[in-house]
């Protein structure tokens, strides 16, 4: 009897005030005041994250697998600030809609609602609804990252979930919401996908902790990741397989999955994963005090087992994704496939002994980024199968237009690409000095070239074209090496980061798009525009040389010839353009 009084004098005593104290971590915070499922919250089994919830660094990244219990807890993190530090707004993104509203109908409106700590004589009348919470004087907003929501509320504390899948100019938008708080912290958690980009770019600038583990028998400390170094797995053919990702489903009925386990890589006896006594959290880099760093790989927890990754791997190269099996599983970014040009490939294409000295009169193609500062590639000639670019320069915005107007009194300008965003002003100039022979490109629409029409309708002012579809062709051209790259001068190097920052993201449920990793990719994009403007010409051409001027479905569109009437009897077939 006594024990239920005390009992429900403490509960009392919880819905009027939290437990804390001024030494009391985060991770103890959380414990004492938040449940799960109907129990007081705990680290067992996952007692790494204790670290990670405790570290309110200003600049925190963390590569994680997926299904490690990560953004559970963040979720409470961030309630714990806002609880503990009243008076703070609080905003926790997550890369699109679908997955914000999972996240609060699933994760946060029932802790929130079913915690006393949040839910006390102050909290009658807060504000509360699927996306907005009051606590006390704090406020939490659960947010996608779009435009209106990076720009709109301003806050003191920012957690990024899945940060590799988000538009990353939305994240840098998100930072701006920081600059009037005293706290600016910002923290970002994903599995990563690509080597440089998102989280793995974050977690590279820190100071990389990484969670060792003592072995018990000959003390020496471990890092344990999924390779012949730690794992074993009788039955495995060493000498047959170069590392453990070269499995497939006919080698494992030879396997014993059931006797594998994690070794020492000194004293080749089985690690103990389940003793936090032998686990820590140390960094690489101690000196890097900008940024804080943690990566969470497969053994972080002993409950990610072997037989498990297996599975998964296997599952995983069934549907044709093993990239998804190196992100979500084991916690790293994928390096193979084609999704990123090689350095191999595009030294290959490179060539400065080419002639670069053309007569007058030579047909030459142009590929245009526009900026500020302007990337140039010339091509000699027009077939987008063979040209090769024999100058990429650049140029500044304000001199673009005399740049064009030389080269078209001194060469016979074929055709021509320049992106039309974000400078359309400067592009219809380029198009009206090159004899409207560049054409204004704007990344939109399908796998087809679409022409757009002046309001008159009288002829076609700009293309709007598939991105995928435009850089693929570079793609193509440089890693089957018949893309021939001169008059690059001091750039060498310059054009191989540009041609190297660029990684065709490819997922089974959604269409296939580049993604950058930092922001020079601009002469990819000048020669892709090239490339592109030359598939326009070339059916342009064979339109002429067919017929009578008749209105056409031209990509699906009763369109008038270019600069007056398109004369042709036939319709692109689609995709052949795209």
């Amino acid at each position: 009897m006594g024990n239920e009084l005390v009992r429900a004098l403490r509960e009392q005593f919880q819905a009027k005030y939290s437990i804390d104290a001024l030494n009391m971590s985060m991770s103890d915070w959380i414990c004492a005041n938040t449940t799960l499922k109907g129990k007081q919250f705990g680290f067992k089994d996952y007692e790494f994250q204790r670290r990670i919830i405790d570290d309110m660094h200003p600049n925190l990244w963390v590569k994680k697998i997926s299904q490690c219990g990560l953004t559970e807890s963040q979720q409470r993190k961030m309630l714990a600030f806002l609880e503990r530090n009243q008076g703070t707004t609080g905003i926790f993104a997550l890369p699109n809609q679908p997955m914000r509203d999972r996240l609060a109908k699933t994760r946060v409106k029932p802790l929130v609602e079913n915690d006393d700590v949040f839910n006390k004589e102050r909290d009658k009348n807060s504000t509360r609804t699927s996306l907005l919470y009051q606590l006390g004087q704090s406020f939490l907003h659960l947010s996608d990252c779009t435009e209106g929501a990076a720009t709109s509320t301003p806050a003191d504390i920012l957690f990024i979930d899945e940060i590799d899948l988000a538009d990353q100019t939305m994240v840098a938008l998100f930072g701006s919401r920081l600059q009037n708080s005293d706290f600016k912290i910002k923290q970002h958690f994903s599995t990563p996908t690509h080597v440089s980009f998102g989280v793995d770019a974050g977690f590279l600038a820190s100071d990389q902790h990484e969670y060792l583990c003592r072995c018990h028998h000959c003390g020496h400390w471990n890092l344990p990741d999924f390779t012949y170094d730690h794992v074993v797995i009788p039955g495995i053919l060493r000498d047959e397989l170069a590392c453990l990702s070269e499995l497939e489903q006919h080698h494992i009925p030879g396997l014993d999955l059931d006797g594998a386990y994690v070794k020492c890589e000194k004293c080749h006896k089985g690690l103990d994963l389940t003793d936090p006594s032998l686990r820590e959290w140390v960094p690489k880099h101690p000196s890097h005090t900008f940024a804080r760093g943690y990566n969470v790989r497969p053994f972080v927890t002993h409950r990610l087992t072997i037989p498990y990754i297996v599975g998964e791997l296997m599952t995983y190269k069934k549907n044709n994704y093993i990239r998804g099996w190196w992100n979500t599983v084991v916690g790293k970014p994928y390096t193979g496939g084609n999704e990123r040009l090689s350095i191999e490939d595009i030294e290959a294409c490179l060539d400065q002994s080419m002639p670069l000295d053309l007569a007058p009169g030579t047909k030459i193609s142009i590929g245009i980024d526009s900026g500020i500062m302007c990337h140039v590639t010339v091509f000699k000639g027009a077939d987008h199968a063979t040209s090769p670019v024999v100058k990429a320069e650049v140029i500044h915005s304000e001199k673009l237009v005399r740049y064009i107007t030389d080269l078209a009194e001194k060469y016979d300008i074929v055709t021509g690409g320049m992106d039309r965003h974000p400078q359309t002003v400067l592009a219809n100039q380029v198009h009206e000095a090159s004899g409207k022979k560049i054409w204004p490109i704007e990344y939109r629409g399908s796998k087809t070239l679409n022409p757009i029409k002046d309001p008159t309708g009288e002829f076609i002012t700009h293309f709007q074209a598939d991105r995928t579809t435009l850089l693929d062709r570079v793609q193509v051209r440089v890693q089957k090496r018949n893309m021939k790259i001169a008059g690059y001068l001091t750039q060498k190097q310059v054009l191989i980061n540009h041609l190297r920052n660029m990684v065709r993201d490819e997922h089974p449920e959604k269409p296939a798009q580049w993604i950058k990793l930092s922001e020079d990719d601009h002469y990819f994009h000048s020669i892709g525009m090239g490339l592109t403007s030359m598939v326009i010409e070339s059916f342009l051409q064979d339109s002429n040389d067919e017929d009578t001027r008749e209105n056409v479905t031209f990509f699906g569109v009763n369109t008038p010839q270019v600069s007056g009437m398109l004369p042709t009897k036939r319709a692109l077939a689609p995709g052949v353009l795209g």
